[in-house]
Formats: structure tokens, C-alpha cells, sequence
């Protein structure tokens, strides 16, 4: 997010000028994210990145301790920001993606709160769609952005076809995917920049509607030759990065696929470590990318994904959008100007499919029904705001 800084200049204690290599209308927000976070100089090395395990920081906590399974949060007592702390310490304890570890511990009251982890089926239940809220309790849920896509390697002998790519769009059921898999805690999504976000478009809706328009899929794929025999795929996952649900969400996709008799196609989901080489290399054709914008501009949603060195590593070439309207949306500082710009980046990655949107949501937690301030930690930027969380 920081590559148009050229240099950064300190005058005195208390004054940075950072000079840029091109307008970057968005660069005050970047640095108000978590990647523009200030650091102590006399710890972090100018010139590289710094070994050490230790954490310094200037946050309303401190870590007193930390390990695979739980963090210690202390209050910082040297904390000059402007957040009122109305709790003495945070305990953290990781899930590891075990779904029903994290909502038997919230049951049996040995967490207070779970975060990021629940089962859409349990949320559900929290929420009292199910069941009751006898249990004490309560499920809270914040505005966001996050949002889950299919990325199609374009060197890929088979996806790197517009054909097969577009028959999957014409396949794909966002509706059944969105209540069968996550019981309504997220919405499908028709376009790479989400629904809140400015210059939203429906144009995946538009291009290839809401239900699965078989016949039109096949018109694809025997204009690139095939069709003849089922295209075999495999749909890459990883269990708990972009969600817990993650790999049913795809075995659901690839349900549907398989159900139009067009594809035969399966799941494979390896841990996130092996998951995030096999991208590097480029050794899967079909994979899922979940993405948390860090600031809510649709810059967020196609800077990332389609300027040079992107996340998406599925070697999409698109020289108008990298090269030119990318660049020029970022120079707008007036955002309304950059309308229609971003609206032609969805309408062009719309036709050429190098990655499919399936769904977006917002927040969930839920916590024991004597936890105050839950609602307000949740923000959309996804930083928890601890501080905010206290007990009656």
C-alpha cells in the first residue's frame, strides 16, 4: 500500500513529510491504517526489517505474554491516545479454526467473547433464528466489507480460457451458496467492489444473472472447442484463513458445478502455508482469495488485485486498468471524479472473468450476556477496539 513513497523527511520531533512518487489521493488513509503504523526508531532499523520477536508499540495495551495458544494483553500505562479503556486487560485465546472448541467455550462460559471463528450455524443459533437466547447469549454485528472471490490462473490450460471462465460465472448460484453454507450471514456479491462501498456496480449480475444459465454456459465452452466431455477442475481451498466455512463454501461451488453436467470438479485444501506456495508458483488453476479492505475506497478492491505486483498472482494482463485507469484514479482527490473510471474497471473484469466474486459480509461476534460495549469494537476496518469491551 506504501509503494508511491519516494522519501520521508523528519525536520524536528514532531514533524513528517512524506514525499511521493505520484498523486495518491488515498494515501492519508493508508497511512491511518495498520501498514502507516509509527514505531520507535531507536528499535526498528531504517534499512531493514527487524529480527526480533519483540513487540513495541504505542497501542492502549501491552503484551505481557504470548504464545501459539493465548495472548496476555495489559493495559499500557503510557498510552497518550484518545481511547478510553473500560477494562483492566484483554485474554486472548486462538481457536485455530476449531469451530466447536470456540462455541462450546463461549457456551460453557470459559471465553467471554468469540470473534472470528463461529460457524454460520451458530451464529445463527446466537442469534435466536434457532433455539432461544436462554443460553445468556448475544450476537452483535458490525458494518465491513470482507468478501470472498474465485481467482482463475490465467496460465492455467484450461481456466486460462475466457470460455470455461465465463461458463463457471454462468454456473455459479450466489443465492443457494450465501443461505445453504452461511445461513444468511453473508449476501452474494455481483461485482469486485462490494455493495457500501462508492462506484459499486452489479455488472457479474448483469452479464450473467442470478440463477445458473446452463444452456449459455455450454455456448461458452464450444466456442473455445470443448464440451464434448465434463472439464475436470480443481477448486483450491484453505481451511480457516478466509473463514471457517471456506471449504464448504467451496464444495458447494463445486456442487453446482458439477450438477449443471458441464464440470467435473472437486475441492482440495491444503493449510494456509502450503496453500500460499502453491499460489506463488502458480501451480492451481481455480483458487479463493478472502479480502479485509484496510480502508473503504474502492481503490482497496482493484489497486490490490490489478496493479502491478497484485495479491492475486493469476498473471491477468489488463494494460488499460494497470497502466492507465488505475493511475489516474489515483490522482483523483475529489473521489466522485473517479466514478467512472472504477465503474469501467468492473465492467472490464466482468467480461474478461480473471476473478469471480461470490459473497460479502459484515461482522459477527457473539459474547456472555454481561459483556458491555461488544457492538462498538467492531470496526469496519476490522480492528478490534478491546478497549471499548467491558463487563456489568
Amino acid at each position: 500500500m506504501l509503494a508511491t513513497i519516494k522519501k520521508i523527511v523528519t525536520p524536528d520531533d514532531k514533524t513528517v513529510i512524506f514525499n511521493l512518487k505520484v498523486p495518491d489521493a488515498n494515501f492519508p488513509s493508508k497511512i491511518a491504517s495498520g501498514a502507516g503504523s509509527i514505531v520507535d526508531h531507536s528499535v526498528y532499523p531504517p534499512d531493514m526489517l527487524r529480527e526480533s520477536d519483540d513487540v513495541v508499540g504505542s497501542g492502549p495495551y501491552k503484551i505481557d505474554s504470548f504464545d501459539d495458544t493465548r495472548a496476555l494483553l495489559a493495559v499500557n500505562e503510557k498510552y497518550k491516545g484518545t481511547a478510553r479503556i473500560k477494562n483492566s486487560g484483554i485474554k486472548l485465546a486462538f481457536s485455530h479454526g476449531d469451530q466447536k472448541a470456540l462455541a462450546s467455550s463461549l457456551e460453557k462460559g470459559d471465553i467471554d467473547v468469540a470473534y472470528r471463528g463461529l460457524s454460520a450455524e451458530k451464529i445463527e443459533h446466537f442469534s435466536g433464528l434457532e433455539g432461544s437466547l436462554d443460553e445468556g447469549i448475544v450476537v452483535a454485528e458490525g458494518g465491513g466489507a470482507e468478501a470472498q472471490y474465485l481467482v482463475f490462473n490465467m496460465n492455467d490450460p484450461l481456466v486460462g480460457k475466457i470460455g470455461v471462465r465465463r461458463a463457471i460465472a454462468y454456473v455459479v448460484d450466489r443465492e443457494t451458496l450465501t443461505r445453504d453454507v452461511y445461513k444468511g450471514t453473508v449476501r452474494p456479491l455481483y461485482s469486485i467492489v462490494p455493495a457500501g462501498i462508492a462506484t459499486h456496480t452489479t455488472d457479474f449480475f448483469d452479464r450473467y444473472g442470478d440463477v445458473p444459465q446452463v444452456e449459455k454456459a455450454r455456448r461458452e465452452l464450444r466456442a473455445e472447442g470443448l464440451g464434448a466431455d465434463k472439464i475436470r477442475l480443481t477448486l483450491w481451498s484453505t481451511p480457516t484463513r478466509y473463514g471457517s466455512s471456506t471449504d464448504k463454501a467451496l464444495q458447494k461451488v463445486a456442487e453446482q458445478l458439477n450438477s449443471s453436467e458441464l464440470f467435473e470438479a472437486r475441492v482440495q485444501s491444503v493449510p494456509f502455508d502450503e496453500y500460499e506456495k502453491g499460489v506463488d508458483a502458480g501451480e492451481y488453476g481455480v483458487y479463493v482469495k478472502g479480502w479485509l479492505p484496510d480502508y473503504p475506497d474502492p481503490d482497496n478492491f482493484t489497486q490490490p488485485f490489478f496493479g502491478e505486483g497484485n495479491v492475486l498472482k493469476n498473471n491477468y494482463k489488463n494494460n488499460d486498468i494497470t497502466d492507465t485507469i488505475i493511475p489516474r484514479t489515483s490522482s483523483q482527490t475529489d473521489r466522485a471524479d473517479a466514478r467512472k473510471d472504477f465503474e469501467e474497471i468492473q465492467r472490464q473484469v466482468a467480461r474478461d472473468v480473471p476473478i469471480l466474486p461470490l459473497w460479502q459480509g459484515n461482522q459477527y461476534a457473539a459474547s456472555r450476556g454481561n459483556i458491555t460495549g461488544l457492538g462498538w469494537t467492531l470496526d469496519s476496518s476490522t480492528v478490534s477496539r478491546f478497549w471499548e469491551l467491558g463487563k456489568s
